[in-house]
């Protein structure tokens, strides 16, 4: 079992509603679990970078091995750590003091605790229209910027009339985390799903378990990210685990 230790604020109440009755400020070790569990899960949106951006097309890296039989190609580079991302762009002089100080004014963070040299803290995904007519999409798992050693895969149309927790064609990525001064690989599962026409989204289906003892009695608390569209555990939601099936320990 893979393990993290992170500071969290512990609602007693165990929820995600806003009936908090105490909090407390501790640390504990964290087992990663693979799947939506109890969370209800959000999709962020691809963002399909052919579309001009002045203050983040500089970011933007050449990926190749794209199918040669796909029309209406989209590509979207996903930020698996979004500090680290602007941080590194920002020495790289891909964006501009403005829009850095900007961005960090808006999503503060230590930047001791980043690394100036650039790494992989991201993932491409790519999608468009096969020769039948069918959307297809694609994820750069191994995160050498190429396709052409990944497997194309029809996604799944995401459920309008109820939460939708199916994991069809889900795919692992590595990629680097600088953490406790080393820096890592990590693995993290994604899945992307069609929303509508060519807009497909995106989530982590990940979450922690911890167990904890409370007035005599042995509590297991998930914890996940609000959503599930963050790999990172910031904004966390917190359900206590009461004779839930168990999913797969990453």
């Amino acid at each position: 079992m893979r393990q993290l230790l992170i500071s969290i604020l512990f609602v007693l109440t165990i929820s995600c509603q806003n009936n908090k009755e105490k909090i407390l400020n501790f640390h504990l070790p964290l087992t990663i679990v693979q799947g939506y569990g109890p969370f209800r899960p959000a999709f962020g949106l691809l963002v399909d970078e052919s579309k001009k951006d002045d203050n983040w097309s500089k970011t933007y890296l050449p990926i190749r091995g794209i199918p040669k039989n796909w029309s209406t190609i989209k590509k979207s580079l996903i930020w698996l750590n979004g500090h680290q991302f602007v941080y590194q762009n920002y020495i790289s002089k891909n964006i501009t003091k403005e829009n850095y100080h900007s961005f960090i004014t808006q999503w503060p963070y230590d930047e001791s605790k980043l690394l100036k040299k650039n790494i992989k803290c991201y993932v491409y995904a790519i999608w468009g229209i096969n020769e039948n007519g069918r959307w297809m999409a694609m994820v750069d798992t191994n995160n050498n910027l190429d396709f052409s050693d990944e497997i194309a895969f029809f996604p799944e149309r995401l459920s309008e009339k109820e939460i939708d927790t199916t994991m069809d064609n889900l795919r692992l990525v590595e990629y680097e985390v600088f953490q406790n001064n080393q820096l890592k690989v990590n693995k993290i599962p994604i899945i992307i799903k069609q929303i509508e026409g060519d807009n497909f989204g995106y989530n982590f289906p990940q979450y922690a378990k911890v167990e904890l003892i409370s007035g005599g009695k042995k509590h297991t608390i998930a914890v996940a990210p609000d959503g599930l569209t963050s790999p990172n555990f910031e904004n966390v939601c917190l359900i206590e685990l009461r004779d839930r099936k168990e999913e797969k320990t990453a």
